[in-house]
């Protein structure tokens, strides 16, 4: 039943989002069934008596009459827009007329499509018509839970209509359209080596979609209908060897230059209008490259971080999306991963689809955002939008020669290292091999196992080594070769490439372009990837120092970075409320001097170095929820000892787990669901906080107090960066933020105005959210690594 609720659900939303309803011009009740019958009935007896005038094509086919192409269904009426009134076919065919450019009605899973084995996508007539896809051989699918039932077809009045746009005239019929449109979503299918990377891949499709229209504008697809279905080989029985067969196409149909479309397109694109697509800066970015590098300007709406914002434990995938509300499945083949390998018509279905999808999604994601109480934090994910775009669109310039000199250097060091570990193991191994470095550690050494593997093995990863760190010769050697090994393969090669084992290089033109996403995790950090620039070594490390080394400003530039001192521990403070951490902050204490003068019992200027280590253990405990074995091995002392500080520091901070008990009290208590607000209002749900499961049930207790600071952490440094940005001076380019730190780069002859209007956006009056002061620092320089 709650399938078939879905699918009901689904069909409702149909009807209602993507057909014209009150205020779509010509649309009044456009999907109303019996308006429509009745409409149709005196249209017939209008015609019978001779009164009836005479329909014409919305849209101009450059081959087809209007008898070939069909006339305007009569409930369409004046106004409706192009591609608005559903074509009749004509009475002596069975089935729906072969208009041009239709692209196929949706279907759900387990209502199969396929075509026949070797005749795929839309086959084109001689005239140059493609053949509607409903007279194709139904095939088979995945399975559904529910049986198979038909979706309303697209082709009826208040249905949405689609249309394939390979002339001029259609172009310009469909951008006056959508401009009458407050909104609308749009999407690209892009291809090359690159073709996830908005600043050099090439947009071959773009499809948009609004209430009541959805239009599909191909621009140079390779193929036309498969002649053979795909690649394949076959065993030569002659000489017995396997002949390898290519995939054989015929000629696509006509289509549009890119430069004619987006020309076209500018004036809807630039324009005012509210601009939805799912991942919308991979989509904006992509098209800005055909705009001199400028990006379509705001407003904009982005359905993945709607969707994310909605329930951040689910997945945000558009297709995932479309499965889960409504029981929707339109792509069984993975189209968008690599488009030049499907027909012509497979094409335009899945462009079709990933445009109406978005739109349906975008109608019934804005009110659920309404729903949970986050229209303050939706504006401000939208603002940060904004500064997505402006970091993906500039790039990070990055040091080319330093970073081949840096692989060089590194490859000796592997060496050496290498050589380090077989010489405190007192033999040679293969020390790429797990399972030899397990016998070597865990038999061989005696240590035992801190972390297994999810097979059940002893692992041997640098998490599972560290509590060993500075007490076993060979442990120590795997861990430099391990860091040597990381740095080379991940960033160095990672950036350069490396053909040998196929990775591609991520830098162009002297930058990086790593992909932002606002969305990346739970507790609404920032994740990235191609590359990934948030798993950077800390910047205080030899490592994380060599990396932040390879940004390298343009000439006449210089480098502003700034980060917050101990945002965490403030956060902590905050919530906390008065007390020795709170007391701390205001007398301008190091918070984790404080810490460890109180634990130990010692004046702040006696605190050791190893003292503070402690410290710093018990802060990420408290903030992470880790136990006293992670404090003994971040402290390098022992369990009891560990078990010793943790006691202490209860007593002499009681009012931090007193906010620990009442804040994870409060957040088991809301139902139906348990969520707890970050400081600006963001939601975290933690569910599994109601789960029987002990282990479930034990993970989610501890990232209650994790996802409260560090969602906080977030949140402040999302808006710092949305002010940097409204703020900017001229030339002044934000390169990059890394967890809770902002790095811009700036004009030199304006370094200190740039620097003030970096501190002001980071930790000015307005930004002073928390009931202890917010600082930051500043560091002008000309590498990022000058900044520690």
């Amino acid at each position: 039943m709650r399938d078939r609720g879905q699918g009901q659900a689904f069909l409702r939303v149909l009807r209602r989002g993507l057909s014209g309803g009150p205020g779509v011009p010509g649309h009044e009740g456009l999907g109303r069934r019996n308006q429509d019958r009745a409409s149709a009935q005196g249209d017939r007896g209008r015609r019978q008596e001779g009164t009836a005038e005479p329909a014409r094509p919305l849209l101009h086919h450059p081959q087809g009459t209007e008898e070939e192409v069909g006339r305007v269904h009569p409930g369409a009426g004046e106004g409706a827009g192009p591609g608005r009134g559903v074509q009749r076919r004509p009475a002596r065919r069975r089935g729906p007329a072969p208009v041009p450019g239709r692209v196929p009605r949706i279907r759900r899973q387990g209502q199969g499509t396929a075509r026949r084995r070797g005749h795929g996508g839309n086959r084109p007539h001689a005239d140059g018509r493609l053949t509607d896809p409903a007279h194709r051989r139904p095939r088979r699918c995945s399975r559904s839970d529910s049986p198979a039932r038909a979706l309303p077809s697209l082709h009826r009045p208040g249905d949405l209509v689609q249309q394939l746009i390979t002339d001029t005239r259609q172009l310009e019929d469909v951008v006056g359209y959508f401009r009458t449109q407050d909104a609308f979503a749009f999407d690209v299918e892009t291809t090359g080596e690159y073709r996830g990377v908005p600043a050099v891949n090439e947009v071959v499709w773009i499809s948009l979609a609004t209430n009541g229209h959805t239009a599909v504008i191909p621009m140079g697809h390779p193929n036309g209908h498969n002649l053979l279905r795909k690649a394949t080989r076959r065993k030569n029985k002659r000489t017995g060897e396997w002949d390898h067969i290519a995939a054989q196409w015929e000629e696509p149909p006509p289509q549009l230059r890119p430069s004619v479309v987006f020309d076209a397109l500018e004036e809807l694109l630039y324009s005012d209008r509210l601009k939805v697509a799912h991942n919308a800066p991979f989509d904006l970015l992509s098209v800005a490259k055909y705009y001199k590098g400028t990006y379509p300007p705001p407003p904009y709406g982005d359905t993945i971080v709607a969707a994310w914002m909605v329930n951040e434990n689910r997945p945000i995938g558009l297709k995932p999306l479309d499965k889960e509300r409504w029981n929707l499945v339109y792509d069984l083949e993975d189209v968008g991963k690599c488009i030049e390998k499907h027909a012509f018509g497979t094409v335009a279905d899945y462009s079709y689809m990933d445009a109406a999808s978005t739109w349906l999604q975008w109608l019934d994601l804005r009110s659920r955002v309404t729903a949970e109480g986050l229209e303050d934090m939706w504006a401000l994910e939208m603002d940060v939008l904004a500064c997505v775009l402006h970091m993906g669109s500039g790039g990070v310039p990055v040091d080319i020669k330093a970073l081949e000199q840096l692989r060089m250097a590194l490859r000796e060091r592997m060496t050496e290292c290498e050589a380090d570990v077989y010489r405190a193991a007192g033999k040679v191994f293969n020390i790429g091999s797990a399972p030899q470095k397990q016998v070597i550690l865990y038999e061989e050494q005696g240590l035992r196992p801190r972390k297994r593997t999810p097979k059940g093995a002893p692992s041997t990863d640098a998490e599972a080594l560290e509590p060993y760190k500075g007490r076993n010769a060979v442990v120590d050697a795997i861990l430099a070769y391990q860091d040597v090994s990381k740095i080379l393969s991940t960033y160095v090669e990672g950036y350069l490439g490396n053909p040998e084992d196929d990775k591609p290089t991520q830098i162009f033109d002297g930058r990086i372009y790593p992909i932002l996403k606002q969305y990346g995790t739970v507790t609404g950090r920032f994740s990235s990837s191609k590359p990934n620039v948030q798993n950077w070594p800390r910047a205080d490390t030899e490592w994380g120092k060599a990396i932040r080394d390879l940004i390298d400003p343009l000439d006449g530039f210089v480098l502003l970075v700034a980060d917050y001192a101990q945002i965490e521990q403030r956060i902590l403070a905050h919530f906390a409320g008065k007390g020795a951490l709170w007391q701390g902050f205001w007398d301008g204490v190091d918070a984790h001097t404080a810490t460890a003068a109180a634990v130990f019992g010692v004046a702040p200027e006696d605190v050791t170095k190893q003292m503070r280590q402690v410290a710093k253990a018990i802060a990420f405990a408290i903030n992470y929820g880790a136990g006293p074995q992670k404090v003994a091995d971040m402290s390098h002392t022992t369990l009891r000892r560990a078990k010793q500080i943790l006691r202490e520091h209860e007593k002499q901070f009681p009012e931090v787990y007193a906010y620990k008990r009442q804040l994870l009290r409060t957040v088991r208590s809301r139902r139906p669901e348990p969520y707890l607000r970050t400081l600006l209002g963001r939601k975290r749900r933690l569910p599994d906080l109601l789960s029987h499961d002990h282990g479930r049930r034990g993970k989610a207790e501890r990232q209650v107090v994790n996802s409260h600071i560090q969602g906080s952490n977030a949140d402040m440094t999302k808006l710092a960066l949305v002010r940097l940005h409204k703020g900017l001076l001229p030339g002044m380019q934000i390169l990059l933020t890394v967890h809770d730190e902002i790095a811009a780069m700036c004009p030199a002859e304006i370094a200190e105005e740039g620097a003030k209007v970096l501190h002001n956006a980071m930790a000015g009056p307005e930004m002073q959210l928390l009931s202890v002061p917010v600082t930051t620092d500043v560091k002008i320089c000309n590498r990022w690594s000058e900044a520690k």
